[in-house]
């Protein structure tokens, strides 16, 4: 089965667009992001992926939620990736879920780093990205199997929000039928 590390949690755990007529936009500058918050001396690799660079894009805030997607799953620590997502951000919550449920039971998912080949803005506001996934598994508890995913290449859709200077994930799916 071939699954985006970013669905790997929510797909397997909780058993869970349209294509076509995208075209790619280039995104101009946003206004100065500037955080809430002083990091700490020695910062974790979440809170310095978490923290926005200067003028962030739509699709720079999309790579870079997709890396602490990534590490969120790595450690079961979910404050960056939540502090990058919109309160009614319901594939947000679900996933969140999925990663508390496993970690409190003892489980743990090992996920590489996703492959962004491309990300296209399509003509309702959606980015489309066709990413490519290395091979992943997790366990659901100490000592459940492994559940093995081959990796592939896929198709995801990211609705991302404008929230002052800062973007936010709305909300995210993968293209039905995508997955190669």
């Amino acid at each position: 089965m071939r699954r985006s590390p970013l669905l790997l949690v929510s797909l397997a755990i909780l058993l869970t667009g349209c294509g076509g007529g995208t075209q790619d936009i280039a995104d101009g500058p946003s206004p100065a992001a500037s955080p809430t918050t002083s990091m700490p001396a020695t910062p974790s690799t979440s809170a310095t992926i978490a923290t926005p660079p200067a003028h962030e894009s739509a699709k720079q805030f999309i790579r870079r939620w997709i890396q602490v997607n990534t590490e969120a799953q790595r450690t079961g620590d979910l404050t960056a990736l939540d502090s990058l997502n919109e309160p009614g951000c319901e594939s947000c919550k679900s996933f969140a879920r999925a990663v508390t449920r496993i970690y409190a039971a003892g489980g743990t998912i090992e996920a590489a780093d996703t492959e962004i080949l491309s990300i296209a803005r399509h003509p309702d506001g959606q980015y489309y990205t066709r990413e490519r996934v290395p091979p992943s598994r997790y366990r659901e508890s100490a000592r459940a199997k492994w559940t093995k995913f081959t990796g592939g290449t896929d198709t995801q859709i990211y609705l991302v929000a404008r929230v002052g200077d800062l973007w936010r994930m709305a909300k995210y799916s993968e293209l039905a039928g995508s997955a190669e």
